[in-house]
């Protein structure tokens, strides 16, 4: 449910009853919030997972840039660039 919800709108989900207090909620919403603090907290993890990668891939990205441009590569671009 909250899964397939949350792919399809890509919005930050929203947990009305994690601020609160437990002793202004009935049974059946303190359940639901015990289900909302597991979901948000799932939810974070994916997004500093999400983050975590694309970070290494920028990093990766970045060394490859770096490794390609080496002086002799720079002057054949620099020439490429003047010979148009």
């Amino acid at each position: 449910m909250w899964g397939s919800r949350l792919q399809a709108t890509k919005e930050k989900p929203t947990f009305k009853y994690l601020d609160i207090p437990d002793d202004q909620l009935d049974e059946t919403q303190l359940k639901e919030k015990r289900k909302e603090r597991m979901f948000k907290g799932a939810y974070e993890a994916r997004e500093r997972a999400r983050a975590a990668k694309l970070a290494e891939q920028k990093l990766k990205v970045s060394q490859s840039l770096a490794a390609a441009l080496t002086p002799k590569n720079l002057i054949w671009l620099n020439h490429i660039a003047h010979a148009t």
